[in-house]
């Protein structure tokens, strides 16, 4: 994919008719998105369900990739508003598999059995990343000719508080009834999965020795999770300027 990626970008930066330039840009765009789609799969385990939004692990793991990929991709673009998109396209796919998935008749057959579902079981609805990704365009195109280590701060800031905007409140809402739906797909375990109370609890919480929230814990956590995000955005912006140099 990383190649296909490649020619696309290749391809649009030898483009010389604005035409060209925008549907070699568009295509470089979707190849992008498949590339962070095929992150957040890898990911999947440790940020991808509601369950672990309310604590700092799920940040900090988001804040390894997806600055660098959605910089660097955006950099790189000769389009407007070039991460957003990549996350749009990236949603679209995902909840087009959530829909599909969910109709395709099937049963298990390896035991155990623990959860007899009778459908194909969806992954999980996918992360808001356009709410970063509209930060990510706006800083680029704000501060883009700026110094980079100053916007990669700005970048891995911004990033891990538009997360935090984007997925604080919607967790709740995936937890409750109203997600628990075809549209949303909330609430679906795989076979093997021992069903309990803990489908509707949070995970990962950043607790203290009496279980409880140590926010003291969280906020130090939270920290680390922008300083993982600014090296990202930083190593981002210098992939996307050597990415913006592609010829073949």
């Amino acid at each position: 994919q990383l190649g296909a990626m490649l020619m696309a970008l290749g391809a649009q930066n030898r483009a010389e008719s604005e035409s060209d330039k925008r549907r070699f840009g568009l295509v470089f765009l979707v190849a992008a998105a498949a590339i962070v789609l095929m992150t957040a799969t890898v990911i999947a385990e440790d940020a991808s369900y509601a369950n672990e939004m309310h604590g700092s692990k799920f940040y900090r793991v988001t804040a390894v990739l997806f600055p660098l990929f959605l910089v660097a991709f955006a950099r790189a673009s000769r389009l407007s508003w070039p991460a957003t998109r990549i996350a749009i396209v990236y949603m679209v796919v995902s909840i087009l598999a959530i829909w599909i998935l969910q109709q395709v008749p099937a049963t298990p057959m390896l035991a155990p059995i623990y959860n007899p579902v009778t459908r194909m079981v969806p992954p999980a609805f996918p992360l808001l990343l356009f709410a970063p990704a509209l930060v990510i365009d706006v800083l680029l195109r704000r501060f883009g000719d700026g110094r980079d280590w100053t916007l990669s701060v700005l970048l891995g800031i911004s990033f891990v508080a538009a997360m935090i905007v984007a997925h604080w409140y919607w967790a709740n809402f995936m937890l409750s009834p109203g997600a628990r739906n075809v549209i949303f797909g909330a609430d679906q375990w795989d076979y093997s999965t021992r069903l309990g109370p803990w489908r509707y609890q949070y995970w990962n919480i950043d607790a203290g020795p009496d279980g409880t929230r140590n926010l003291a814990a969280f906020f130090t956590r939270m920290s680390i999770a922008v300083g993982i995000a600014i090296i990202s955005a930083r190593l981002g912006l210098a992939w996307g300027k050597g990415m913006a140099r592609v010829r073949r």
